[in-house]
C-alpha cells in the first residue's frame, strides 16, 4: 500500500494482531502503519486509535474539541454482566481457595459508589479533565468484572471534549449510576449463589 501511494494522499493504516511483543510493534511501524492494536480489541480502543490516526498532526486542543463518539446506543446492545467473564473468573482461585470473581465483585461493590460520586462531582464542576481521569479508573474494573454496559459508558466519558457542557456530563454520570445499580443486582445474584 505504501509503495503504491507515492506522493499521493497517505492511507491511514492500523495494524491489528494477536502479537503484543515490542518487536512485533516495531516491525509493523517499520512497514509503514500509523497505529497498532493488539487483540482483544475493544470498541473504545479502536475509536481512540482511529481518532489518533485521523487527527495525526493536529494539536491536543483540536483533539479534545472533537466530539466524543456516540456510544449512547451501545448499552442497549450489550449485557449488564457478561456471564462468560464471571465463569472464567470463578475458575481462578488463590491459595485459600477463594475465586477471583468474588474478590473482584467485592471490590466493585465496595469501591464503585464512591468512585461514581467523585465522577459526579467532577461532572457538576464541569472539570472534563477529572471526568476523563475518573472514567478511566472505573473503566478498568468494569471490564475486569464484565460489566459491559458500564464499561461502554465509562469509555464514552473517557473521551469527552473540553467543551462538553456540564449538563451532558451529569446526564451521562446519571446513566452510569443506573447501570451500576443494574450491575449491582446482577452481581448480587451471581456473587451470593
Amino acid at each position: 500500500i505504501r509503495e503504491r501511494e507515492r506522493d499521493e494522499r497517505r492511507t491511514p493504516i492500523i495494524a491489528l494482531t494477536a502479537n503484543a511483543m515490542a518487536e512485533d510493534r516495531e516491525r509493523a511501524f517499520d512497514a509503514g502503519v500509523d497505529g497498532y492494536l493488539s487483540k482483544p480489541v475493544f470498541i473504545e480502543d479502536l475509536t481512540l486509535a482511529l481518532r489518533r490516526v485521523l487527527d495525526k498532526g493536529a494539536g491536543d486542543s483540536h483533539r479534545r474539541a472533537t466530539p466524543k463518539p456516540q456510544l449512547r446506543a451501545v448499552p442497549g446492545l450489550v449485557q449488564v454482566l457478561d456471564p462468560a467473564i464471571a465463569d472464567d473468573l470463578r475458575r481462578i482461585r488463590n491459595s485459600e481457595g477463594d475465586d477471583l470473581f468474588n474478590e473482584l465483585a467485592d471490590q466493585f461493590l465496595n469501591h464503585m459508589p464512591a468512585w461514581i460520586r467523585e465522577l459526579e462531582t467532577a461532572a457538576r464542576d464541569g472539570d472534563t479533565f477529572q471526568v476523563r481521569r475518573e472514567a478511566h479508573r472505573l473503566l478498568g474494573l468494569c471490564r475486569q468484572i464484565g460489566a459491559e454496559r458500564m464499561a461502554a459508558l465509562c469509555a464514552s466519558l473517557e473521551l469527552v471534549g473540553d467543551d462538553t457542557p456540564s449538563a451532558e456530563l451529569i446526564s451521562d454520570v446519571t446513566r452510569l449510576q443506573s447501570e451500576f445499580e443494574r450491575a449491582h443486582r446482577a452481581l448480587d445474584d451471581r456473587h451470593l449463589s
